[in-house]
């Protein structure tokens, strides 16, 4: 191999170095991040697509087979705080379409949950066409409501189920 061929095998590995790959753990600390920004502006566009990303990102992880279990835990936590908002705008909406989007929320809970009880028999998450159906509608009705939440009742609803999910994950752990 010569000089020129060793570069542009070089170049080649470069550009499949260079292909974007979102880790969940950072994604949800952007999340945070982006949400703790937005206390002092308008939730802008950008921050609710890095909002939004992770939440996406499991989704089609899940629809692939590929979704690990802190995957599971960060998108229950997603749909919680997507019902959490619902519940907290719901008494200021007379239309009663944020009910709706807590309607959403729910049958999305419910689908997970079945989700996490077949992970116990099979070994992985496989969603059925029906159940990734209802969590893409909780997750663009999660959208709708960032879009339409006021900053601190976004950062209380994510405080408030940040918090839940570590006081259960901690009593499990303690259990185990």
């Amino acid at each position: 191999m010569n000089r020129a061929q060793r570069r542009a095998a070089d170049r080649q590995r470069d550009r499949v170095r260079a292909t974007r790959r979102v880790d969940p753990a950072e994604a949800w600390t952007r999340m945070r991040i982006a949400l703790v920004k937005s206390a002092t502006q308008d939730l802008d566009d950008s921050s609710q697509r890095d909002i939004l990303t992770s939440t996406y990102l499991y989704l089609q992880k899940l629809q692939f087979g590929s979704m690990t279990t802190d995957g599971f835990i960060d998108l229950c936590a997603m749909n919680a705080v997507a019902g959490e908002l619902a519940y907290q705008m719901q008494f200021n909406d007379p239309t009663g379409q944020i009910s709706e989007a807590g309607h959403a929320c729910v049958a999305a809970a419910e689908a997970l949950a079945e989700l996490g009880a077949r992970r116990g028999e099979s070994g992985r998450f496989v969603a059925t066409g029906d159940e990734l159906r209802v969590m893409r509608e909780a997750v663009d009705y999660f959208g709708e409501l960032l879009r339409l939440a006021p900053r601190g009742v976004t950062l209380a609803a994510m405080d408030k189920i940040n918090r839940n999910v570590d006081r259960e994950l901690g009593r499990q752990r303690r259990a185990a």
